[in-house]
């Protein structure tokens, strides 16, 4: 399928394109409820699903999917949808996983070779459709279909077709926040518990008179003068109170409160679109939308009714 940003088709936007192709538009050249359903019958018109040899049609979480009039053409042809988890198509859609790759890099080779030989002219809306064709033609195959099954563990199902490394970053998300302890301060406490000497070891260097203290330490004075000896700390930490304390060099991250100024969407998961709960949840929605129409609707005509009286 085909989807133009623009109001009304033209035939000419479907100038060379594949065979068994359709055209349609939208406001935005996006996917919408009405053009899901208008795949959905071009989708059934070539799988031709019946009672004997049912469809499984495994797809994303997209809000085109869900709605009354498809769910009542899927279960009318039997066809049954299955959604996957979110953010994870890029893993288990075949599409993703073995075609749509190769599609488009032959899809800017043949944008490349068009530039390069049609000079001073530039790809318009009206040169997509044969450019996808010559891409579309040099891609597919039955090995790469097979492929993209097997490597998403659909079929043959697989399900160690994932490896424990495949869900870390999940793991790290879900995992307790670090909890960091300052150094000073925990062997403060544990000298003031006693596990601890409270002596604490110092070196006496010695000088000579009159030459200067070079020192990279930051216990040490920095400032050239002439002195006999001079007491540096090594070692374990003093308990003095004039030790610095990371947290006035470095600022420690913390975890900032989330703050919600909406109603996010509801969670998703991998749901199957064509069951019964389903279905009742779109009559729902569909039932508080038509109430919602009705009462504005109400509400203008009672406002048109005020104005002529």
């Amino acid at each position: 399928m085909f989807i133009f940003p623009r109001k009304r088709m033209t035939p000419t936007l479907e100038k060379d394109g594949p065979a068994g192709a359709i055209y349609k538009c939208s406001d935005n050249g996006w996917i919408n409820k009405e053009l899901f359903l208008e795949w959905q019958k071009h989708f059934t018109q070539h799988t031709k699903p019946s009672a004997e040899e049912q469809t499984l049609l495994i797809l994303d979480n997209h809000a085109s999917h869900i709605s009354l009039a498809v769910h009542e053409h899927c279960k009318k042809n039997y066809i049954h949808m299955l959604s996957l988890p979110p953010h994870t198509s890029h893993r288990m859609q075949p599409l993703d996983v073995s075609f749509f790759g190769p599609f488009k890099a032959a899809y800017r080779r043949e944008c490349d070779f068009f530039m390069k030989s049609q000079l001073s002219e530039r790809i318009t809306p009206y040169d997509v459709a044969s450019l996808v064709k010559k891409a579309f033609s040099s891609v597919p195959s039955i090995s790469k279909g097979e492929d993209g099954f097997r490597a998403t563990g659909i079929f043959p199902i697989n399900p160690n077709v994932f490896s424990d490394e495949d869900f870390l970053a999940a793991e790290v998300l879900q995992s307790e926040p670090i909890v960091v302890q300052d150094t000073v301060d925990s062997i403060l406490e544990s000298n003031a518990a006693g596990d601890l000497p409270l002596s604490v070891p110092t070196a006496i260097v010695e000088l000579r008179q009159g030459s200067p203290i070079p020192s990279t330490s930051t216990f040490c004075s920095t400032t050239p003068q002439t002195a006999t000896a001079i007491s540096c700390q090594f070692g374990i930490p003093s308990t003095s109170g004039n030790l610095p304390i990371i947290q006035n060099f470095i600022k420690l991250p913390e975890k900032s409160a989330v703050l919600k100024t909406r109603q996010g969407r509801k969670k998703q998961h991998a749901t199957i679109l064509t069951s019964t709960p389903i279905k009742d949840a779109l009559i729902e929605k569909e039932n508080k939308r038509k109430a919602k129409a009705l009462k504005g609707k109400g509400k203008q005509e009672k406002q048109a009714t005020e104005k002529q009286c």
